[in-house]
Formats: C-alpha cells, structure tokens, sequence
C-alpha cells in the first residue's frame, strides 16, 4: 500500500513540473558558422557542433547532426553543364530529376516557390548586393520503408549552379524546418576565388 502511495505521489509531482520543449534546433538560440566554397563561390550557414564532412573535389560540404546521424544539412556548387539557359530551366530539372528518380522508391513534391536574395558580390573592398532568381522546393521521398523529408534551395549565377538542403526522416521534420529555413535562406553568391574572413 505504501510503494503505492509513493509511486501515486511522484506520478502527481512529474505532471506538476513543467515539460519544456527540445529548443536545440531552435535557430535564434542555435549557434552557427559560415562555410565558405572558394572553388564556385558562395557562403552558407551550418550549425557550430554538427560534423562537417567536405568533398574531395571541392564541390561542397554536409553537416551532419551529431544527435541525430538521419539529419543533415549539405551545401554544393556544380557548373551548368546541361546548358541551362535560366533558374526556371533549373527547376523543371530539379523537379524532373525528384519526381522521376531510379534511387528512391516514391517522391512527392509537397511545396515550390520562387525566391531571389542569393547575392552579395565582392569586388575589391566594396560588396555589392544584388538579387538572384533562386527556388526553394520541398518534397518527401520513400527510401527502403522509411519516409525522408528535405527542403531544398538553389540558385543559378553564370554559368554556376548553387545548391542547399536540409534533409531528415520525415517524422522528425517538423522538429527541423525552421532551422533548415534559416540555413537554406543563409546561401549566398560570392565571387568564385574570394575568401571571406
């Protein structure tokens, strides 16, 4: 009767404290760095504690979260060897490419719109703004069972294509998206070849 009481008891006290929410991936508290890509010449914010694996060749880098090894953020740059002649060129590829895709079992684009703030153009000492057409897509594919979510943003400057994504099983989305808004919105153009302290 007694280990009933008590356990009675501590039920009663834990529903009296207060159950906060996990604010880790809160992006106004979450510190971040920037990546900066010399070879095509953009920056982009990743979290300060995620591991951060660069490619061999310089194209780009991901982040991985290292509480959770299914969440990722990746930033990339390629040249425009499809010889696309503008960013809405660019999204029926990128949507082809998704929707049609041989490595994912089944994909579902959920959300695309047009976006353009992508710029910041060094030259000397002076930095020139300007805006480029970029897009921002979110789908969701199927992949052996599981569901995966990303939101995706690119853009197109010369002949550069420059890519973001955040990436998570799509249960755990919700958990994510505003920090992945706040990194894919952070993808700047800078010029190829410029270091920015």
């Amino acid at each position: 009767m007694k280990c009933s009481l008590v356990l009675v008891c501590l039920f009663l006290l834990s529903a009296c404290v207060p159950h906060t929410k996990d604010t880790s991936y809160n992006p106004a508290t979450l510190e971040t760095d920037r990546h900066v890509n010399v070879r095509f010449g953009f920056t982009v914010e990743y979290p300060a504690y995620w591991d951060r694996r660069d490619s061999e060749s310089g194209d780009g880098s991901s982040f991985v979260d290292p509480k959770n090894p299914l969440a990722s953020f990746s930033a990339w740059g390629s040249y425009n060897a499809g010889n696309l002649k503008n960013i809405y060129e660019l999204m029926e590829e990128e949507k082809e490419f998704i929707l049609h895709s041989e490595w994912k079992d089944e994909c579902t684009l959920e959300y695309e719109s047009e976006s353009g703030k992508y710029a910041m153009v060094k030259n000397g000492e002076k930095v020139y703004k300007t805006n480029i057409p970029g897009y921002r897509m979110r789908y969701t594919c199927s992949e052996a069972g599981a569901s995966y979510t990303y939101l995706k943003t690119f853009c197109m400057h010369d002949d550069v294509i420059i890519e973001a994504q955040g990436q998570c099983p799509s249960d755990q989305y919700e958990q994510y998206e505003d920090l992945f808004l706040k990194l894919t919105s952070s993808l700047t153009k800078i010029s190829p070849g410029e270091v920015i302290e």
